[in-house]
């Protein structure tokens, strides 16, 4: 495992900052909007991740899947993450009627 850099942690933590304190505000369609933004920009940005993402698909699907099926599960799951991420600053204030609102069983 490599160690992270002092200053991405402090980024890390000012980015946690101002979400815990902003995307608990927003509307629920700009959460989602933000968050396939961020998802997409990490699919393209985390090289090994997404290298890692797409050999697993390959590991466990072989070639049942085409290469762009295997990209497109593979991007969803990084803007799925990414809402999921979002979700959890976004449900930590009235969360009993967002939850109410939102989540379906």
């Amino acid at each position: 495992m490599t160690r992270r850099h002092p200053f991405r942690l402090f980024a890390e933590y000012l980015l946690a900052c101002l979400f815990r304190f902003t995307i608990p505000w927003l509307p629920r369609p700009c959460v989602v909007a933000l968050s396939r933004g961020m998802g997409a920009l990490a699919f393209r940005l985390s090289c090994r991740q997404r290298r890692v993402a797409l050999a697993n698909l390959l590991a466990v699907y072989g070639t049942e899947l085409t290469e762009r099926q295997r990209i497109r599960i593979a991007r969803e799951a990084f803007l799925t993450i990414s809402l999921m991420g979002l979700d959890f600053f976004w449900f930590s204030i009235h969360s009993a009627s967002r939850m109410r609102k939102y989540i379906r069983f």
